[in-house]
């Protein structure tokens, strides 16, 4: 039996690192839309059933995390795993209230895209 593969949609307004991480996700068997802003990405999330967001948290006009609240107030059961270039990124309360914990944030560059993969598996309960 075939399974569905888990949809994950990648937020990022860095083209290459969209694409970069596209591709390591699909060739792990996630399905991937992308999405260079908040408003997009809540544009694919209206038209695709998404499993988990991607969320970089430095994006023009709407950051990651107000993305992240808007998001969740539409699709409460939706997961998301925060991406970011900042090193000393910590989670605001208001993320934390929504359920994310430090096991959802990353830093680019991945230096363990295993651990990624793992912990989108675990959010979509495969």
């Amino acid at each position: 039996m075939m399974s569905i593969p888990m949809t994950v949609l990648l937020l990022d307004d860095h083209d290459s690192h969209r694409r970069n991480l596209k591709v390591l996700l699909e060739d792990e068997g996630f399905r991937v839309f992308e999405a260079e802003s908040g408003e997009v990405a809540l544009q694919v999330m209206y038209s695709v059933a998404i499993d988990v967001v991607i969320v970089d948290i430095r994006l023009p006009s709407m950051s990651g995390g107000k993305f992240v609240e808007i998001a969740h107030a539409s699709y409460p059961d939706l997961c998301f795993v925060i991406y970011t270039g900042s090193s000393n990124y910590l989670l605001s309360n208001e993320l934390r209230h929504i359920g994310l914990t430090d096991d959802d944030v990353f830093i680019k560059p991945l230096s363990d895209p295993a651990a990624l993969f793992t912990r989108l598996r675990d959010l979509g309960g495969i």
